[in-house]
């Protein structure tokens, strides 16, 4: 999964250190903790900022590489749980009739419903484009790898099935409540393993 001008490139080339990241992390952590999380919009890309680091990191401790599109698909993907959970926080605040949480009564169900799904549409064109890039497998490889986007749509629709009938939308309940998204969890894992040793 070489690819030469990703995000990892600047952070394996010494202009960045695993520590600097940590740091990052730990800062906007703070920030997020002050008070960014009362903050509309603001508060979901602090959220996506940490899910990016922690990818950033992970390629940086293993000196691998990452294609600039995994990037993007991991930060829209990101939007899209973050968008969905707090879709879902105002909706139940709503039926329980309960007072909201500062930032969601800066919100509307519309908005939330709209962007959650515009994030969800482009982290699958994101995947689809890392599929086909040619620094992302060797040819043989990747000539399969195209054919686990409807794997992958397949999983975003049973996740979005799930979000619509959660009470609060959190990623973690959601994916360990469902015994069908694990498998397909796992069947997507094993896939992209068997590829990568084709690599």
């Amino acid at each position: 999964m070489r690819y030469r001008g990703g995000i990892t490139d600047l952070v394996n080339s010494g202009r960045l250190s695993s520590i600097i990241i940590l740091i990052t992390y730990f800062v906007l952590n703070v920030i997020y903790s002050k008070g960014a999380k009362n903050i509309p919009i603001l508060d979901v890309v602090i959220l996506v900022s940490g899910f990016l680091l922690r990818v950033i990191y992970g390629a940086c401790i293993i000196d691998e590489i990452v294609s600039n599109w995994m990037y993007l698909t991991v930060m829209a993907m990101s939007f899209y749980l973050g968008l969905g959970k707090r879709r879902n926080e105002f909706r139940q605040s709503s039926v329980d009739n309960i007072k909201r949480r500062a930032v969601l009564e800066s919100y509307n169900e519309a908005f939330l419903d709209k962007m959650m799904y515009m994030s969800l549409s482009l982290a699958m064109v994101f995947y689809s484009l890392w599929c086909v890039d040619v620094n992302t497998m060797t040819t043989e490889a990747r000539q399969y790898l195209i054919w686990t986007v409807p794997l992958v749509l397949i999983i975003c629709m049973k996740y979005s099935l799930n979000v619509e009938m959660s009470s609060h939308g959190d990623p973690v309940d959601i994916l360990t409540g469902d015994k069908t998204l694990l498998a397909l969890l796992g069947l997507f894992g094993m896939t992209i393993i068997i590829l990568l040793y084709m690599n």
